[in-house]
């Protein structure tokens, strides 16, 4: 006889004997029933263990025996512990975790493939897959069916947040999706009658954080609000973190509680007085899986209800917990099965939080042996960590080796490299140890003994991570202002070290973050010159990782006033944080926001803030050159959007000049990494200088070998981060030198310091630079079509503007949607000419991408009238000669606004269509420089 514990975590829809076991609870069943058939978005609340997964899972059931009555497709999600840090990796979850119901092994893998490459290759991928349909039921439409349509529902589901991934604006990417999911999911409802779909996500509880669970519940409700889908959210009922003041910085600033007010509520609670029969009939159910069953002693049934009413609170997981207790202290008596007051009253301990304590030291006696008062303890050491490693229990419990080992060694527990974290199945247990059975005394003293080691010894990332979240944990717990004070302030310190940690290897999401959070505790605690300081952190990624616009710029809007007040505290320190991150928010208006004017106000301002050269505003003559320098090159990069080459040279040498007068100072204050980095920085801006004014090949060669510099500057100062963006122009450079399609080939694939693209396009995957990630996948498209890999190219192209759609920057919009017309109208030449809608639809792309140039009256915004122009040509509509005379003004145009190299790119074009005619072969690598000139 056994009796399985884990079943007390509530009984799921796959149980195989859930309708023998399961004791109906009718008035809820009634009123859940009746929200999901009302109403679109559900929340069913209730305290841990009070039965709610237990009252889903009939729910499921009812819904699923009976899709011809209620015609709802049902998607129910079990959620796993993860963090969410925005839109896409909170649909990334959903589908992942709805997979594993009904996937195994490498099929999972082979679903995402699928998806990711499309809706034809995730049908097909569908039609051959091994469904394990584990729920044991006939559904009217036949399990597989229905399996199939859930898994095809998270395929679309996912499919479309791939392919607009890491937008602008988490409203951008959620209506995109939305549009085109509702679309997708309407076809398939139509084939099988369906009338909507039903999210159930279980439980909401089980993310780590708040912020995940409300990035998560975002994106529900959204998706719920625009497409035929219902959402129902299990989440079990706790305190809301609230570490400063009102409003919770450093996360989210809306409260949960406030998200969930759009939710109609079903509340679950423990079991009632008046269900004392439900409580009886629970326990007659017990042992589950045991042929023999728990009885009451006939004349003591209503006492011994009530006796367990009061132990366990009603709650029917602590109601199986305590009869597992109850077995193993009475499994010697044959008549164990039988309940009677006395046993009761002598083997179920007094409250919730003893019969689970009880139950801890019953696993510590099974688990650890000999060690078993040391494996109690390190579970609830456990219970306020989020993972944790073997050298780390050791050093903060001072325990021997076997005795953590015993510990790690446990069942209940996964390993993820050298991390450890409760598994899958146990984690309700972790919960349920810290929320109930550690008081807030032993919970404050466990966090303040982890964070101490923490904050002690060697200084590693995960030490400063995990300072920082134990140090929030604490001020949930910590009522002394002077104390959270300090919290705060070390949440800050630590943070702004993670910020920058992540800056230097070049990982923007974790920059960004951390970035946020220690701006965010900073500009509560007043600490202005830390905030500044964050908020540079935080701007100087904002274009790479496309964060918000909205979040960017509100930082911008409280930098003044914060500057204001931190010179009151510090005035030249102020001064020099404040003109760096006008500097960074210059950088951005220019290359994101397109704004010209912003980036000139921006940089002025931070020249008026530093001075010149003989200022006494910054004493410290090294930290007024960082300053200066970097408004200097935004200066430049100004000029050159303007074509002001006179004026950008002269700043670059001015910046040269500088960086030899300082060169040995850097060095030995700061590195000879950093000399490098500003460097490469000069040798890049040199490049594309030397690129704008380039009217021959021997020009090109030189900005070549600008870009090979500024390469081997980033691998010498280790700016990884900005390796692929080196690596991209020297790819531009070569593409623009190309007399074949080797070359073009060549340009991709050659190996410059070890980098050829494909290796930039992990290297920004990796780091999350989603805009040279774009950038590095057009060119790769180009070369591609050059060599005549059509689909190859194709895909390439799409996924480039599907990284970019929603972003800001319009000019990258731009010139990936006119890569995509390009390469489809040459891969797609013959049906181009003979069918109207494809040539429609290039067209389409075309003038979009002609009218965004046009808009932001872009330097290059010629190049698209020519494609057009070409495109004409090949539809009859456009003479040859006309096409050639719209060259020539062209060409003379660029000349007189001193746009040399576009007007090269537009001569060599022009001598190969009146050479040889707009052919393929002209196509595919003459006119293809128009691209490449973008």
């Amino acid at each position: 006889m056994s009796f399985d514990v884990e079943e007390c975590t509530g009984i799921s829809y796959d149980y195989e004997n859930f309708g023998k076991v399961y004791v109906p609870r009718i008035k809820l069943q009634e009123e859940l029933l009746s929200a999901v058939l009302n109403k679109k978005l559900i929340w069913v609340d209730g305290p841990g263990g009070s039965g709610k997964t237990t009252l889903v899972s009939w729910l499921i059931r009812e819904l699923m025996e009976n899709t011809d009555k209620y015609r709802i497709l049902l998607i129910p999600v079990r959620i796993k512990p993860r963090s969410v840090y925005n839109a896409f990796s909170a649909i990334e979850l959903l589908v992942k975790c709805g997979v594993e119901e009904y996937l195994g092994g490498n099929e999972i893998g082979r679903f995402f493939d699928s998806a990711r490459r499309g809706l034809d290759y995730l049908s097909k991928f569908l039609e051959t897959v091994s469904i394990v349909f584990i729920v044991p039921l006939k559904p009217v439409l036949g399990p597989i069916t229905v399996a199939s349509s859930m898994l095809y529902f998270l395929g679309i589901l996912y499919n479309k947040a791939y392919k607009y991934s890491r937008v602008k604006s988490e409203e951008d990417f959620l209506k995109k999706i939305s549009d085109e999911l509702g679309k997708e999911i309407g076809k398939r409802f139509k084939d099988f009658k369906y009338t909507e779909a039903l999210l159930i996500v279980d439980d909401l509880g089980d993310l780590p954080d708040d912020t995940s669970r409300k990035n998560l519940l975002k994106v529900l409700t959204y998706l719920a609000k625009e497409v035929q889908l219902k959402v129902l959210v299990v989440r079990r009922r706790f305190e809301i973190k609230r570490p400063i003041g009102k409003t919770l910085l450093g996360v989210l600033r809306v409260e949960e509680e406030d998200l969930l007010q759009e939710y109609y509520k079903v509340e679950v609670p423990g079991l009632s007085r008046g269900e004392l029969d439900i409580l009886k009939r629970i326990v007659k159910t017990l042992p589950l899986k045991s042929m023999r069953k728990f009885k009451f002693k006939k004349s003591e049934e209503d006492e011994i209800a009530e006796e367990l009413f009061n132990r366990t609170g009603g709650l029917p997981r602590i109601l199986c917990i305590a009869m597992y207790n109850y077995l193993r202290e009475t499994l010697r008596l044959k008549d164990w099965d039988l309940l009677t007051l006395d046993r009761v009253r002598r083997y179920v301990k007094s409250d919730a939080k003893e019969i689970l304590d009880s139950y801890l030291h019953h696993i510590a006696s099974d688990y650890g042996g000999v060690f078993n008062e040391k494996f109690y303890k390190l579970m609830k050491l456990a219970s306020c960590m989020p993972s944790f490693t073997k050298d780390e229990l050791m050093e903060i419990t001072e325990y021997d080796e076997d005795e953590v080992k015993t510990f790690l060694e446990w069942g209940g527990l996964k390993r993820s490299d050298k991390l450890y974290h409760f598994n899958d199945k146990w984690y309700w247990l972790k919960h349920a140890v810290y929320e109930t059975v550690l008081s807030n005394e032993e919970k404050r003293r466990i966090h303040e003994k982890i964070l101490e080691y923490f904050k002690s010894g060697e200084k590693t990332f995960r030490k400063y991570q995990m300072t920082v979240y134990q140090a929030e944990e604490l001020l949930e717990l910590v009522i002394n202002e002077e104390e959270r004070e300090e919290l705060a302030r070390l949440i800050v310190e630590r943070a702004m070290v993670l910020a920058y940690l992540a800056y230097y290897e070049g990982i923007p999401f974790a920059t960004v973050y951390y970035g946020l959070k220690a701006y965010n505790y900073a500009e509560e605690l007043k600490m202005w010159i830390k905030a500044l300081v964050a908020a540079e952190a935080i701007l100087h990624y904002a274009g790479a990782i496309q964060l918000s616009e909205e979040i960017a710029e509100s930082i911008k809007d409280e930098l003044r006033e914060i500057f204001e007040k931190a010179k009151e505290v510090n005035e030249e320190d102020a001064r020099y944080y404040y003109a760096e991150v006008l500097s960074i928010w210059a950088f951005y208006a220019l290359n994101t926001l397109r704004d010209g004017e912003e980036a000139e106000s921006a940089v002025n301002e931070g020249l008026s803030v530093i001075d010149g050269r003989d200022s006494k505003l910054i004493s410290d003559e090294l930290k007024w050159y960082h300053a200066y320098s970097r408004l200097l090159t935004i200066q430049a990069d100004i000029a050159m959007s303007r074509l002001d080459y006179d004026s950008a040279m002269g700043i670059l040498e001015e910046m040269r000049e500088l960086l030899d007068k300082y060169r040995d100072r850097i060095v030995k204050r700061w590195s000879e990494d950093a000399y490098y980095h500003i460097l490469a920085a000069i040798e890049s801006r040199l490049g594309k200088l030397t690129l704008m004014m380039a009217d021959s090949e021997d020009k090109l060669k030189e900005s070549l070998e600008h870009f090979k510099n500024s390469l081997k500057n980033n691998l010498k100062g280790r700016r990884i981060v900005d390796v692929a963006g080196a690596r991209i122009n020297i790819a531009t450079i070569m593409m623009l030198l190309a007399k074949s399609p080797n070359d073009f080939e060549k340009a991709v694939s050659e190996e410059i310091e070890e980098y050829d693209l494909n290796r930039c396009i992990k290297l920004s995957e990796e780091t999350g630079n989603r805009k040279d990630e774009a950038m590095a996948k057009r060119l790769m498209s180009i070369s591609l079509l050059a060599n005549r890999r059509d689909k190859e190219a194709e895909k390439l192209a799409r996924e480039a503007l599907g990284i970019v759609k929603g972003n800001p920057d319009e000019y990258a919009k731009a010139v990936c949607e006119l890569t995509l017309a390009y390469i489809l109208m040459v891969s797609k030449l013959d049906e181009f000419r003979r069918n109207e809608s494809i040539a429609e639809l290039i067209s389409r792309l075309t003038l979009s991408a002609h009218n965004r140039f046009d808009k932001l009256r872009a330097a290059n915004r010629c190049i698209s009238p020519v494609i057009l122009g070409v495109e004409l040509h090949l539809l009859g509509r456009l003479g040859f000669d006309e096409l050639l005379k719209d060259l020539d003004k062209l060409i003379s145009m660029l000349k007189e606004k001193r746009d040399e190299h576009l007007a090269w790119v537009l001569r060599g074009v022009r001598e190969a269509i009146k050479k040889e005619g707009l052919n393929e072969e002209v196509l595919r690598t003459a006119t293809i420089k128009l691209l490449v000139a973008l």
